[in-house]
Parts: C-alpha cells; structure tokens; sequence
C-alpha cells in the first residue's frame, strides 16, 4: 500500500485497511466468504464497516495464508488520525502471522516511540545523487534546459537549492513492526 498526501480524503484507516482485504482475497477467492458475511452484516454495502470489523476480517483472511507481509510505504502522507488508527489496529494482529514493515519520514516522532524496541532502518540520499538527478531532470526537460542553457550560473542556483532543501526531506525511516 502507498500512501499518497495528494490523496487523503480516501486514505482512511477504514480504506487502507478495506484495501488490504481486497488484495488479499483476490488471490486467494476462498476467502470471499469473509467478504460475503461482512457485505451481509453491513446491510447489502449499504453501511460502511466500522475499523474494527474490518480488522477481524483482515486477520480472518490471514490466517488463510499462513503468514502475510503487509507494507504499508509512505506513512506520514496520511493525517494524524488515519495514521493513529491504524497503528492501533496493527496491535491487533497476530504477528505470528501478519509481518507488518513501514516506511515514513523521520520527523514523524512518535512512529520512533510507539517502535522503539522493534529494528530501524534510516536510508538518507547521497547529496551527489540528488545532484545528478536533478540535473538529469534539467536536461530531459525542453523547458528547463532552454532556460539553463546559457545561464550555467541559474542552473548551479537550481541544483544548490533543490539539493539543500531535499536534503531535509530525504531521510525515510522504516520500521519493522514484528520482529521476523
């Protein structure tokens, strides 16, 4: 799953969680009886099922596996509540079964509290590599490379700035919530 923050008005925890269902059961179809009972208990999907219900059915699901690896990439894109809600859900599955792995942005402090005992990985950009990429992006672009092209002194500008500023939005921290 891949939080997107251009799209949080459907990036609940109700939704992220439905997601995973529906991608669990669409590649094992004997499962739909899950899915069958819950459309059943919400009323022919007239009523949306509450977080809670969906958690049982996602642990229901699976158990069908035998052991499923959820990655959820992108954490922080989604608000405090749907990240909050989530994360309690996650205390909930069976992690004998369920191996959970997230990704998020470091400034996100209490994803460092709520995983303290759990493995941490920080992966930060070489500014070298964000140099080359965005001058490969300068010269792939018409517009930019015209507007660079006999102004090396704005393209250094460009590269220095974009470089500095990424620099602080370049750290993802992931967490492993179950210890594999």
């Amino acid at each position: 799953m891949y939080c997107d923050y251009a799209d949080r008005g459907n990036q609940t925890a109700e939704n992220i969680l439905a997601s995973l269902v529906k991608q669990l059961t669409q590649r094992n179809p004997s499962m739909l009886a899950y899915i069958q009972k819950l459309y059943e208990q919400c009323d022919q999907g007239k009523i949306t099922p509450h977080l809670t219900r969906l958690t049982e059915v996602f642990r229901n699901v699976c158990t069908g596996y035998g052991r499923t690896y959820v990655v959820i990439d992108a954490l922080d894109e989604c608000d405090e509540k749907c990240r909050k809600s989530l994360l309690a859900q996650f205390d909930k599955f069976d992690h004998s079964v369920t191996k959970v792995f997230l990704t998020s942005r470091s400034h996100l402090t209490e994803m460092k509290r709520k995983f303290q005992g759990f493995p941490q990985i920080e992966i930060k950009a070489k500014e070298s590599d964000i140099k080359e990429f965005v001058l490969s992006s300068i010269k792939e672009s018409d517009n930019l490379s015209e507007l660079t092209e006999d102004a090396t002194q704005l393209e250094d500008e460009i590269v220095a700035t974009i470089t500095s500023k990424a620099g602080a939005m370049s750290v993802i921290f992931a967490v492993n919530v179950t210890k594999c």
